[in-house]
């Protein structure tokens, strides 16, 4: 009787078990104060981000259903993507099957100069600041349009990231991401 009067959300229990795993490995590497406060701001941030991505509800769907769900919300970014024009439908499709989705915080590094380009990012919300060796190179806008890529020529040419790029610190920054496995699987 008492599991149907109070029910337990499963989303809510992990989190609950994930914070206090950091607060274990805070504890146990006698990290400092700010330091354990920053990890436990990540890992509230990244929850409150997951909690509407939609993935239980993707990873239920049939696979032509969700494929159709993947290109009606990517295609359009992977299409004015300079490195994806021209390319046959049934590709952009896969390509668009294994984008995930990804939030980082504000003035959080993406990545970082000299970083194995393991990864494709679309930036779909927010700013990314690109330096090489702290001098400002550009800035990665959403709002000037869909398929804003940063990290293209490093993950095409499979070298190492020629700068560093991170959110601003005025915004958190949504991405959409394309891993090296997955294109290559592709």
């Amino acid at each position: 009787l008492f599991q149907y009067l109070v029910r337990v959300d499963p989303d809510a229990e992990m989190f609950k078990d994930t914070m206090r795993a950091v607060e274990e490995y805070a504890t146990r590497r006698n990290l400092t104060p700010e330091l354990t406060a920053s990890l436990r701001a990540y890992f509230e941030f990244q929850h409150r981000k997951r909690s509407s991505d939609g993935n239980a509800i993707v990873s239920r769907m049939p696979p032509t259903l969700r494929t159709r769900a993947a290109s009606e919300q990517y295609m359009a970014d992977i299409e004015e993507a300079w490195c994806f024009q021209n390319c046959i439908p049934e590709f952009m499709h896969k390509v668009a099957l294994a984008i995930k989705g990804q939030h980082i915080m504000p003035s959080e590094t993406l990545f970082h100069h000299g970083d194995a380009a393991i990864d494709l990012f679309w930036c779909k919300s927010g700013m990314l600041q690109v330096t090489k060796k702290g001098k400002h190179l550009s800035t990665i806008r959403s709002d000037i349009g869909r398929g804003q890529v940063v990290g293209e020529s490093a993950f095409f040419l499979g070298i190492p990231h020629p700068f560093s790029a991170a959110a601003t610190s005025a915004t958190d920054v949504t991405l959409l991401v394309l891993s090296a496995s997955d294109l290559e699987a592709i």
